[in-house]
C-alpha cells in the first residue's frame, strides 16, 4: 500500500488524499468507510483508469468523479497498461499445490506494452534471502494489428518453477477479437 503522492509527486491533487491508496502501481483503492454511502468522490491521477468490478467503464484520469458505491464492494481502479495476476484464495501457503495463476492484461494503447513480473519463493523458509525463487515475466504489445501476449518463466538459484501449474491469460478488450493464435498456430 502506498499514498499516491509517492507516485504522483507532481499532481497536488495527491498530496492530502487520505481515503485512497495505491497497491502496488498498478491499483487505486478507494475503501467506502461510511455506512449507508451511495456516492464517493475519487480522485484519479494522470492516465486512463477502468473500473476492475465493471471493467467495461473507463475514466480518464487527472480529475475528480462521483462514483457510485456500497459498503459492499470497495470501488477498485487499474491503471490502463496493467498486468494483474490472480490465484484462487488460500488459507494457508501450499494449501492447493499448482493452483493456477490468471493474468488480467489491461491493454496499454497502440505502440506500447504491458509489463509484469509475478515473483515466487517457497513461502516458507528464509531462502528468498539467498535469491531462491521463480519468476514469471508477462508482456503484452499493442499493436494497429492485435496484442502479442508472452510468457517466461525462469528460475533463480536452485527455485524450479512449478511444473504443471496452468497459466490462464483474460486480455479485457472493448470487443472480442477475429483470431487468436498459440505458438504460432491457429
Amino acid at each position: 500500500m502506498r499514498a499516491l503522492m509517492l507516485e504522483y509527486q507532481d499532481d497536488p491533487e495527491t498530496f492530502n488524499l487520505n481515503s485512497q491508496f495505491l497497491f502496488g502501481k498498478e491499483l487505486l483503492v478507494a475503501p467506502v468507510m461510511e455506512q449507508g454511502a451511495t456516492s464517493k468522490k475519487i480522485y484519479l491521477p494522470e492516465g486512463e483508469w477502468i473500473d476492475f468490478n465493471h471493467p467495461q467503464k473507463s475514466f480518464q484520469g487527472k480529475q475528480w468523479i462521483d462514483f457510485s458505491v456500497s459498503l459492499e464492494i470497495s470501488p477498485v481502479f487499474v491503471k490502463r497498461g496493467s498486468i494483474i495476476p490472480q490465484m484462487p484464495v488460500m488459507q494457508y501457503i501450499g494449501e492447493k499445490k499448482n493452483a493456477p495463476v490468471w493474468f488480467e492484461v489491461f491493454p496499454a494503447s497502440e505502440g506500447r506494452s504491458a509489463t509484469f513480473t509475478l515473483y515466487e519463493d517457497d513461502g516458507e523458509t528464509n531462502n528468498y534471502k539467498k535469491d531462491s525463487c521463480s519468476k514469471t515475466e508477462v508482456k503484452c504489445i499493442s499493436a494497429k494489428e492485435g496484442w502479442n501476449v508472452s510468457i517466461h518463466r525462469r528460475d533463480e538459484k536452485g527455485r524450479n518453477p512449478e511444473i504443471g501449474r496452468n497459466i490462464g491469460i483474460k486480455i479485457h478488450l472493448e470487443q472480442a477479437p477475429q483470431s487468436i493464435v498459440l505458438n504460432s498456430a491457429n
